[in-house]
């Protein structure tokens, strides 16, 4: 009797349970652009560490999406911290069609593997200073990362389109002339044009943030990743319709590239990029004169302050 009271008591159980629905009602699951959307709008509002943290779910729910690195890497910028956006950085330009910052080994044997070699002489005070310039086979030529003979560094002073102009040790010959005695040894940086990826804008504006990014580090060690990475922004080409950060166009990354150029010690290239910024500046000193380093400095800091 016990038992058949038993099994009533839970066939009852079950059929009122299973007239009762269920309380917890699951909302739907969150699309990742959803988020993203979010995640901009915090970043507009200028609220970099809530825009952080939901880029980071972006990146969680799916590590695919460009937009998503970008984003975080940009919030980092806005909470100075730029040695870690560096880092989503690259993970944006790779996830949106690769890098325009193109790296090239060259050893050369001077004179006979490069059409293009010569001399400058500079007179400063009693000094002369006798300066190396050499061709290079690919172009256009955006940065230099070292050029080195007998594994030691060059001090580099220029770098053009398709040369660079190094202080090296030059020797005389009847028969050939002046000459390097060694090989040098250069490692540079090439642009390549990716103008048919679908997320252009994404993998431009990953490129800017890079410059931003290496430009803005204390240590000084990322320059010519700043070089490198804003004159391959600026030989693609900077469309000034970003959405997310209006204040992102051409003279910005040109300061930038300016700023760099003067603590790499690239004097005639930064000099040539404030005036480009400036057409009217009369600047015609010699840029590699300490004198004028304050002048070119403070020159940078007036285009600095009026962007």
């Amino acid at each position: 009797m016990k038992k058949l009271l038993f099994s009533l008591a839970v066939l009852s159980f079950i059929a009122v349970s299973c007239g009762v629905k269920n309380s917890n009602v699951f909302p739907p699951p969150e699309e990742p652009l959803t988020v993203l959307d979010s995640a901009w709008e915090h970043y507009d509002s200028l609220d970099f560490v809530v825009a952080k943290a939901t880029f980071e779910k972006v990146i969680r729910m799916d590590n695919t999406i460009p937009q998503a690195h970008l984003g975080l890497a940009w919030s980092d910028v806005g909470l100075n911290t730029p040695d870690v956006a560096q880092s989503a950085f690259s993970f944006a330009i790779i996830l949106s069609g690769g890098s325009m910052v193109q790296p090239v080994f060259h050893e050369i044997v001077l004179p006979s593997d490069t059409e293009k070699y010569w001399l400058e002489i500079d007179t400063m005070g009693d000094e002369v200073d006798t300066f190396t310039v050499v061709e290079l086979q690919h172009r256009p030529i955006i940065g230099v990362s070292s050029a080195t003979i007998n594994y030691v560094n060059q001090a580099l002073r220029q770098i053009t389109d398709s040369t660079i102009v190094i202080k090296a040790t030059v020797l005389y010959d009847s028969l050939i002339g002046p000459h390097i005695k060694d090989t040098l040894v250069v490692n540079y940086f090439t642009f390549k044009d990716i103008s048919e990826v679908d997320s252009l804008q994404t993998n431009l504006f990953a490129h800017i943030g890079t410059a931003v990014a290496a430009a803005s580090n204390t240590d000084g060690k990322y320059l010519m990743t700043a070089i490198s990475y804003a004159k391959a922004a600026l030989l693609h080409g900077i469309q000034n319709n970003f959405l997310h950060y209006p204040y992102i166009g051409e003279r910005g990354v040109r300061i930038v590239l300016a700023e760099s150029y003067f603590w790499s010690g690239l004097m005639a290239n930064c000099v040539e990029e404030l005036k480009i910024l400036d057409p009217n500046w009369s600047f015609s000193g010699d840029p590699f004169d300490p004198d004028n380093y304050w002048i070119i400095l403070e020159k940078i800091r007036e285009e600095s302050n009026s962007n």
